[in-house]
């Protein structure tokens, strides 16, 4: 096989796929890397890749295509989106030709050449049918609103659809986005992997069928998702959390994260840093204190904290929490219940309806 196509089209492919490629355990012992694959009757190439629970397909034209010799090849998936990225793009047209058991990669006066990988193991999946799927606005935005959120194991290492809403939670937090999803009953997929790979994606199609989710991107793109099996958890019971908070803040998401960003050069090595939080009217001091290290700590101004609370809190939650804020521009609302600095934590973009971004998260006990 030999070809030249675009080398930005490639180099896209080759990146959206790599969010998807595995790099540990059983999926990486049976499907490590990127396939490319020649198409029977079209001057097409397929960039394919699975991390056995989720598929990726991308078609992409191809000229000067010689059919000669292997018709497949399979590459590392981190070692070929890397190298095509970093070449020129604009315009640029890339050349892939055959070489014994090596691909060789030609841009101008560049030149690569890879080893490709056996096939032997890499799951076999074609282009499905397209017909009924259902048109999702801001699906890519919802799912990457939640996904930093989602747990380990099954079911809570899925994305929860239930119909209206987008879901993503573990044993610590909760965050869920409103969201029109065509479902006859709730599903969960474990489809972080694939949030990646549709982040730029103003509209996707799906469909739900048997055990799998089908989503489109555009006419070339194809990706599909297992559907867990397992109970996702009573989610009214985490949303009535929410209810039970009796004083709020509305804080600036820049100064929180700026202020929080400045600390963590405290922690570089502490794999479970901690921050403290204290509110008080129209103030939120945010300190972090690493014995043997240092202290720092910054007061902001807020508005509201109309009662006292000090708890203690993870930053990634704070931080993820607040930069899945969207829906009014760097303002969001944390919710506390005073009488209690172990209840949970909310954040909101819309306070006054409930219809926007929304988490629940657990602070930490105070050492």
């Amino acid at each position: 096989m030999e070809f030249t196509c675009e080398t930005s089209a490639l180099a896209d492919a080759a990146r959206n796929a790599g969010t998807i490629a595995p790099t540990k355990g059983e999926a990486f012992d049976k499907a490590q890397g990127i396939v490319i694959q020649l198409e029977d009757d079209e001057d097409v190439i397929q960039i394919k890749t699975s991390d056995l629970s989720s598929t990726y397909l991308q078609r992409i034209k191809v000229d000067n295509l010689d059919r000669s010799r292997d018709t497949v090849w399979r590459l590392p998936s981190a070692l070929l989106a890397n190298f095509l990225i970093q070449l020129p793009l604009n315009g640029a047209e890339v050349k892939f030709s055959q070489d014994g058991h090596r691909v060789k990669i030609q841009s101008g006066r560049i030149k690569a050449s890879f080893d490709s990988l056996v096939m032997d193991g890499f799951p076999e999946f074609k282009p499905f049918d397209t017909a009924d799927m259902s048109q999702v606005d801001n699906l890519a935005r919802c799912m990457k609103q939640v996904a930093w959120a989602v747990g380990d194991t099954s079911p809570l290492n899925g994305i929860h659809l239930d119909g209206t809403s987008v879901v993503g939670c573990s044993q610590e937090r909760m965050a869920e986005v409103p969201c029109t999803v065509p479902v006859d009953e709730a599903i969960t997929v474990p489809l972080s992997a694939l949030s990646a790979a549709i982040k730029n994606t103003s509209e996707v199609h799906m469909r739900a069928s048997d055990d799998r989710l089908y989503l489109r991107t555009d006419e070339d793109t194809l990706m599909t998702s297992s559907i867990l099996v397992d109970k996702y958890p009573n989610l009214d019971v985490l949303r009535a959390m929410a209810a039970k908070c009796d004083a709020h803040a509305e804080v600036s998401i820049s100064a929180v994260s700026d202020a929080v960003s400045r600390m963590l050069v405290l922690c570089k090595t502490d794999r479970y840093p901690r921050i403290v939080i204290a509110m008080s009217p129209g103030a939120m001091s945010i300190s972090m204190d690493v014995p043997d290290l240092g202290q720092v700590e910054e007061t902001l101004d807020i508005i509201g904290a109309e009662k006292e609370q000090t708890f203690h809190f993870t930053p990634r939650n704070l931080m993820s929490a607040l930069g899945s804020c969207h829906a009014s521009g760097d303002k969001a609302w944390i919710g506390y219940n005073s009488d209690n600095d172990l209840a949970p934590i909310h954040f909101t973009d819309d306070q006054e309806d409930g219809k926007g971004f929304s988490c629940v998260c657990m602070p930490r006990r105070p050492e």
